[in-house]
């Protein structure tokens, strides 16, 4: 890894108190919270909120000074801790919260204790655990998971998390207690860094091409992966989708929910919704094993200097695949609000392709170009086709796994058509410069496009 890669992980991890890896080696890029005041409501505690920062008893231990009381005198105990986003953290980002708990009190049947979550979005509290699974009197970790967690922040990045008792026949300790930030995108980068990402399309089939490609994708090491549809074939089923997906894939998930291995740290996954994604009822399947950002079926998201716009082609989809629809108004004013120097759409149906199965697809030719695209890649025909029109490329990458295609007449700006193998995208972007290679499994470039102009 290059220098100026390295000082931008390093400013990076300055900015949520972390050590960092390389990236694409593991890097945990979450950030653990500690409480930084706590409030009583009802009842009363003892201790001070620093000792919940750290976990150092076990067993049976009862050392007042490394943990906090919460007291019921004749009356439930209510209070909550208060904990503070970092300052330059986005928050549309965080894809979940993990907290953890280190307990000592009743057991559950006796006197239940409940830790919720404010939501500022809603004003009440909701709650995400409980002591059910710890050892009456004796020191229990505990782990409570939340996802959608961007209402359960308020405008001035604080988190309230609030204990509960359910009666007043015992008291509670706490150890310790943090509040992880898992990313569901990778950390955002500066824009001046440089980025290298994959991209595949057509692939979910799971048999040898699929293999093969995979293969060849975490060769490069890519910063993420982004796919242009067709994810899980035949029919988007929950029953095929970690074989199709998470099997080849399941490092780069977060949160990954299959069978397959350890997911990543943060999501460095995001696909599109293919018409065989839509085969599958509302895309139930698609939508409840990823975990992406926006409402998931269309969304956008940047990392250095790119950012990338994500959307559905689909005719299924409710909010409307024509330029003029709410998804086309979105698109609009996102790309407006963009600052990044490169901008690329993507989605699973080809505005234009000299494929013989599908063709063009004439209701996704959006003004693009006009709105500030660099790049349109699409997939669905099953080869990979680079043609220049209005002076960007669309690229149809739809060779990642499922069979491939024959070619018809050449549309009007097709500069290179290949359709002999199986093969990804690696695409590497600067502020300066950004270069999309077609590389087949066999290692094999086939096109190089390098633009210099954002």
């Amino acid at each position: 890894m290059n220098a100026k890669k390295w000082m931008t992980l390093i400013l990076f991890c300055l900015l949520v108190g972390l050590l960092a890896a390389p990236m694409g080696t593991g890097m945990a890029a979450n950030s653990v919270l500690k409480p930084v005041s706590f409030t009583n409501i009802t009842g009363n505690s003892q201790g001070n909120v620093g000792s919940l920062s750290r976990k150092d008893q076990s067993g049976t231990a009862n050392n007042p000074s490394r943990f906090m009381s919460f007291n019921t005198p004749q009356v439930n105990y209510r209070g909550y801790r208060v904990y503070q986003l970092p300052t330059g953290v986005d928050e549309a980002s965080i894809g979940s919260f993990q907290i953890k708990v280190n307990f000592k009190g009743p057991a559950y049947s006796t006197q239940r204790w409940h830790w919720l979550l404010y939501d500022w979005t809603y004003q009440k509290w909701v709650q995400v655990g409980n002591n059910k699974n710890a050892t009456a009197n004796v020191w229990s970790l505990l782990t409570f998971n939340r996802a959608n967690v961007q209402r359960f922040i308020s405008p001035e990045g604080q988190i309230r998390l609030r204990l509960n008792s359910s009666n007043a026949t015992g008291n509670a300790k706490i150890d310790s207690e943090s509040i992880t930030l898992f990313f569901n995108q990778p950390p955002t980068l500066p824009p001046g860094s440089s980025v290298r990402f994959a991209v595949i399309g057509d692939y979910g089939l799971s048999w040898t091409p699929e293999a093969d490609v995979a293969a060849k994708v975490k060769s490069w090491n890519p910063d993420f992966i982004i796919t242009t549809g067709d994810n899980n074939y035949p029919d988007g089923a929950a029953s095929t989708i970690d074989k199709n997906i998470g099997q080849y894939y399941h490092e780069f998930i977060y949160p990954y929910k299959g069978s397959y291995g350890a997911g990543a740290t943060y999501n460095r996954f995001f696909p599109t919704l293919g018409n065989h994604d839509w085969h599958a009822t509302g895309a139930k399947p698609y939508l409840d094993y990823f975990t992406l950002p926006g409402n998931e079926r269309y969304y956008d998201f940047a990392s250095g200097p790119v950012h990338f716009f994500a959307l559905d082609s689909d005719p299924e989809e409710p909010d409307g695949n024509t330029s003029t629809s709410a998804q086309g108004a979105w698109l609009k004013n996102a790309m407006a609000a963009a600052t990044e120097p490169w901008k690329i759409v993507y989605f699973h149906h080809a505005p234009y392709s000299s494929g013989a199965v599908h063709g063009s697809s004439k209701g996704m030719q959006w003004p693009f170009n006009t709105w500030g695209a660099d790049a349109v890649m699409a997939g669905h025909e099953h080869i990979y086709e680079r043609i220049m029109v209005g002076g960007i490329p669309y690229i149809v990458n739809g060779a990642g796994g499922g069979p491939l295609y024959d070619f018809d007449t050449p549309v009007a700006g097709s500069a290179v058509r290949y359709n002999a193998d199986y093969g990804a995208m690696l695409v590497e972007a600067t502020s300066t410069s950004i270069t999309y290679q077609f590389i087949t499994r066999t290692g094999k470039v086939i096109d190089t496009y390098t633009d210099t102009t954002p």
